[in-house]
């Protein structure tokens, strides 16, 4: 985990955001015991594809992308993926295909539940396979693109960090954060959710998460009433050494596993980065000791029962469980929370106090479904909640821009600002509780700092390695789409290897690694001289 702080940084970095489609999100992130902060994130409302034929640029619109990068050995690998992630997607001809074939039918509903016709069945299909290709290879070519950035020159040791910078830069200069490991050795967790306006898509490798909720109606039958619960339903699931499929992979590319480590290193058995797991120039990218391939989940969307879908890093997981996470938000809602901003600041606060002592950055995407029942015992839309307060908080300025002329105009405009604030729990009362609660829960941490260090054994951990090697029963159980990722799932070792893109990017791969063996066996035999 590396050399931890005296004391936490709480400062937090919080980004709040609307999709095109209505959604309201937010990402925030914490530093925490760390050192430095190695996570980042993208927050991506709609996407522009640039097609490059007749169809020119297509504007998608109703659909969103969020990610989570938590990095290890230095932030560089982590910060290059979310800088680079989203135009390397658009720019995948699977995706533009995808993208195409969106906009063409579009009109004719193709997306809909309703696949009685089979043309319209095949299409939809099709689209679904080009979606997972284009998100394999843009995982892929992210990763190529890494190691070609961190490429030294054979004889001056040098590498380019942008390809557009014209300067490069000695290596010897590009340490981590602690100074001590070149960048070549920085690693990154991979975790993406992309939102259609029927789907949810989640690509993942590492140990980041998403989840999301949905509403469910359950009846008890000794009151013989039925009642709202919250179903918390995973779109991920975490990648360990210790995996049964991934043991297997690792052993296969020569490697072993040591108390669940790679190589008794590396924590996690799929990410970005980490070049020194993948140094096997006879295997393709996705048979190497670390694989940058991702694993897919597909759940359908439903406007009405659908809440949030939240991702996070293990600094959230390592003391959270999914059902808790959960939970919290809605007790947050309960108390008269609405902003997705202070909801994540929240949740990351709660976790310190849970003993987490690694970076945290949490992502909160608010969906129609999410309601809670006022005092009259009406159910109630949190979105409908912050459409609200969006327009009373605009008429407000307004109100108080022209009270200049009226100071009796201004007193009253004063008292409908407060009222609307109040109402909504935008900031004013709401959000001064929560930051009188997150200095209490501070003291307290502060209080305690010597009980959580000598009583490291007593940290909520709920990690469930059970879950790892169950990973695709339970796919299967979960997910109401299991007969679409059934038939994408048969044709991915297919699709893989008879993609062009692919096997393009495969033998880059081998070619750079080829290369950097080269000058390793020359600076040996310079040695040995």
């Amino acid at each position: 985990m590396g050399n931890l702080l005296s004391e936490p940084v709480t400062d937090k970095e919080t980004e709040e955001g609307k999709t095109v489609s209505g959604l309201h999100y937010a990402s925030s992130s914490m530093q925490g015991w760390r050192t430095h902060m190695e996570d980042a994130h993208i927050c991506q409302g709609s996407l522009t594809v640039p097609t490059g034929t007749s169809h020119g640029d297509i504007q998608l619109d109703d659909h969103s992308l969020f990610a989570v990068f938590d990095g290890h050995r230095g932030s560089f690998a982590a910060k290059f993926s979310a800088k680079h992630f989203l135009q390397i997607l658009v720019s995948r001809p699977s995706f533009i295909q995808y993208a195409i074939i969106f906009s063409q039918h579009k009109s004719e509903q193709v997306e809909d539940k309703n696949h009685d016709d089979k043309q319209k069945r095949q299409s939809y299909l099709q689209m679904i396979q080009f979606l997972e290709q284009g998100f394999k290879e843009a995982f892929l070519k992210v990763d190529v693109d890494l190691l070609k950035t961190i490429e030294c020159d054979d004889d001056d040791d040098k590498i380019v960090l942008d390809s557009q910078q014209s300067h490069p830069i000695k290596t010897s200069s590009i340490l981590d954060e602690e100074g001590e490991i070149n960048v070549g050795h920085s690693g990154t967790t991979a975790l993406v959710v992309f939102l259609t306006p029927s789907k949810i898509l989640c690509a993942n490798a590492g140990d980041s998460r998403a989840i999301y909720s949905k509403r469910a109606t359950m009846y008890d039958p000794n009151t013989k009433t039925s009642k709202f619960i919250h179903r918390t339903i995973p779109l991920s699931y975490d990648h360990k050494p210790n995996d049964e499929h991934e043991h297997s992979r690792i052993v296969m590319a020569g490697g072993y596993v040591s108390d669940n480590r790679v190589d008794g290193d590396l924590a996690v058995s799929r990410g970005l980065g980490d070049f020194r797991f993948k140094c096997n120039t006879d295997l393709n990218p996705e048979k190497q000791k670390l694989s940058a391939i991702p694993d897919f989940t597909i759940q359908t969307r439903n406007q009405e029962d659908d809440e949030c879908v939240v991702l996070a890093c293990d600094g959230i997981w390592d003391v959270c469980s999914n059902p808790e996470v959960i939970d919290n938000i809605h007790q947050m809602i309960a108390e008269g929370e609405r902003r997705p901003g202070l909801m994540c600041e929240e949740m990351m606060d709660m976790c310190l106090m849970k003993g987490s002592k690694d970076n945290m950055t949490v992502t909160i995407v608010l969906m129609p479904g999410l309601k809670y029942t006022d005092k009259e015992g009406n159910q109630r839309s949190v979105l409908a909640d912050l459409e609200s307060c969006s327009d009373q908080e605009s008429d407000s300025a307004s109100s108080t821009l022209s009270s200049s002329e009226s100071s009796n105009t201004s007193g009253r405009n004063e008292v409908e600002k407060s009222t609307a604030v109040t109402q909504c729990g935008w900031s004013g009362g709401i959000q001064q509780n929560w930051k009188k609660k997150r200095n209490q829960q501070q003291r307290a941490a502060d209080d305690d700092n010597s009980e959580h260090t000598n009583n490291d054994s007593k940290m909520v951990c709920t990690k469930d390695s059970k879950n790892q090697s169950k990973r695709s029963q339970q796919q299967k159980t979960l997910s109401p789409d299991a007969p679409l990722s059934k038939v994408s799932k048969q044709t991915q070792d297919k699709d893989l290897q008879n993609q062009k893109d692919v096997s393009i990017l495969s033998s880059e791969v081998k070619g750079v690694l080829a290369r950097r063996k080269k000058r390793e066996l020359k600076a040996e035999e310079g040695r040995t001289r």
